[in-house]
């Protein structure tokens, strides 16, 4: 099967291992070891959003930060024809995307329902299925 995972530093394994639990623990790792093959576009400290702008241009073919950066280099994508089987987003807070949002007036609740329409685009767009990991706030 193949994964894409999708959200803040919560889908980023520990590369460094020298604080915390060691990578290989990490949801990537063990769906890895288990067989599948996994595309991470998790962003350490990142947004939802980021995150999924991310998936896209990946998805696309097109050379993203790898979710390690800059202890490993870039990732890119060389069959674009990949059907993504599970989509595992590690929601994060939405005001993390704030900039992105240019408004004011109800800034939480407007940021929340551009976050999940435009996700839900995304997953009927690539028709997979989804399990969503609430995280902050």
């Amino acid at each position: 099967m193949n994964f894409l995972i999708l959200g803040c530093s919560w889908g980023v394994p520990n590369y460094s291992s020298h604080l915390g639990d060691p990578a290989e623990t990490h949801t990537e790792f063990l769906l890895q070891a288990a067989g599948h093959n996994v595309i991470n576009c998790c962003i350490n400290g990142g947004s939802n959003l980021r995150s999924l702008r991310r998936a896209k241009l990946y998805l696309a073919g097109e050379e993203i930060r790898h979710p390690a950066y800059p202890t490993y280099d870039k990732i890119q994508l060389e069959d674009t024809n990949i059907k993504i089987d599970w989509t595992i987003w590690f929601q994060t807070e939405f005001l993390r995307d704030e900039k992105v949002v240019r408004t004011r007036k109800n800034l939480l609740e407007t940021i929340a329902q551009k976050t999940y329409s435009d996700y839900q685009d995304f997953f009927k767009s690539i028709e997979t299925k989804v399990a969503l990991i609430g995280g902050n706030s």
